[in-house]
C-alpha cells in the first residue's frame, strides 16, 4: 500500500513486549523489516518478518509495554533539592527512568529500555500537578512552603506577609 510516498506493510500479528523471544510456530527464519536474518526469535520492540515453513511470510510486531506513571509534587522538595527530586512518580513494576520535563511542561522519560516501554505519565504536563502545600503553625507567626518559596505570616496587624 502507498501514501504519500510511504510504504506501509501491515501487520499479521502484534505481541505485546515481555522480555522474552516472541516464537512463531513453524517458523524457519526471522529477519529484521530490512531483510536482516536474525539468529533467534526476537525479543525487542519493532516489526519483524518471520518466513514460515511453507515459504510463506509473516509480519509481525512487538509493540512496547505501557507502562501507567502517576506524578505527583513531592511536598518535601526544597530550593536546595536536584530538580529530580521536585516530582514523584508512583508504577507498578521494577523500573528505573529519570523524568524529563520539556520546555512546554510535557512529562516524558529519558529511560525506554530500548523502546520496549511506554511510560504513560498522569498528568501529562507539569502544570496539572496540584502543588501541595505544607503548613506549620506557631501561635505568633505561620509559614507556608509553596512552589514560589516560603511565605511567612503574622497575626500581629502591623506586619505584613513577607515571600522568602
Amino acid at each position: 500500500m502507498f501514501s504519500n510516498g510511504y510504504t506501509c506493510q501491515e501487520v499479521d500479528l502484534s505481541f505485546e513486549y515481555t522480555g522474552q523471544k516472541i516464537e512463531i510456530e513453524n517458523v524457519e527464519m526471522y529477519f529484521t523489516q530490512s531483510w536482516k536474518l536474525l539468529d533467534e526469535a526476537p525479543t525487542d520492540g519493532g516489526t519483524y518478518i518471520a518466513l514460515l515453513s511453507d515459504r510463506e511470510n509473516i509480519f509481525f510486531e512487538i509493540n512496547p509495554k505501557k507502562v501507567q506513571v502517576k506524578v505527583t509534587y513531592n511536598k518535601d522538595w526544597r530550593e536546595s533539592d536536584t530538580e529530580e527530586e521536585k516530582y514523584l512518580c508512583d508504577y507498578v513494576g521494577d523500573y528505573e527512568f529519570k523524568l524529563r520535563i520539556d520546555t512546554d511542561g510535557n512529562i516524558n522519560s529519558l529511560d525506554n529500555y530500548q523502546g520496549n516501554y511506554d511510560f504513560q505519565f498522569e498528568p501529562k504536563n507539569v502544570k496539572d500537578i496540584e502543588v501541595a502545600k505544607t503548613r506549620i503553625t506557631h501561635s505568633d507567626v505561620e509559614y507556608v512552603y509553596s512552589e514560589d518559596g516560603i511565605s511567612i505570616y503574622s497575626d500581629i496587624d502591623l506586619v505584613e506577609p513577607i515571600l522568602l
